[in-house]
């Protein structure tokens, strides 16, 4: 999920419908060229709700994912994750819209399991089951989540480009992807029931 692309505008909030189209926004990403590429990784990505289980019977793959945070510098962050399949350590820069910078590099699975047991102690280790599932020519990523977030679902999907339309699946709820409350580290203190209920909703 770290491949190069063209740095683009963001996109101004989108609502959510049966199919939707991130607006315009004059902001731009303001980040430097890699020199002789033109190019930057980034992640371009929306995360909603899930509203229901019909998700499930269209699942491509399943993965148990391990995910530990190193450091936080600014609004980016540090994170070693352990799959059934690999391990890596990603860099993550400062939010844009729903853009950011995002680097990752493929590690030894011993490095990564000294890392989740040694550095990363300010925060519990994350585990969650990831689903691949299809929809409308993408592949929409269902986490559902073990341990201190047990019985949290996230989906998220990552886009080519931020102005890129965009068909709901109809298992798909309500559009959080620029709500901070609904960020890891700020899930964490609150329970399942506030998280899937009402208790984050004004």
């Amino acid at each position: 999920m770290t491949d190069a692309k063209p740095v683009p505008a963001a996109p101004s909030a989108a609502t959510c419908s049966a199919t939707t189209t991130p607006s315009h926004s004059p902001l731009s990403l303001d980040l430097p060229l890699r020199e002789g590429t033109g190019l930057i990784n980034l992640e371009i990505e929306r995360k909603f709700l899930v509203a229901n289980d019909t998700w499930r019977r269209d699942v491509l793959k399943s993965e148990h994912l391990r995910d530990g945070l190193i450091a936080r510098f600014g609004e980016g962050k540090i994170r070693v994750r352990l799959t059934d399949s690999r391990a890596s350590l990603t860099i993550k820069g400062p939010r844009n819209g729903i853009i950011r910078q995002e680097f990752e590099y493929e590690i030894p699975r011993a490095h990564a399991e000294q890392m989740l047991q040694t550095l990363c102690l300010r925060d519990p280790i994350l585990e969650k089951i990831r689903h691949a599932v299809p929809f409308g020519g993408l592949t929409w990523i269902v986490d559902v989540y073990m341990g201190p977030l047990a019985g949290v679902v996230f989906t998220e999907v990552e886009l080519e480009h931020p102005d890129q339309p965009l068909q709901l699946p109809p298992w798909v709820g309500e559009e959080v992807t620029r709500d901070p409350r609904f960020r890891k580290h700020a899930l964490l203190p609150v329970s399942r029931d506030v998280v899937q209920g009402e208790g984050l909703r004004e």
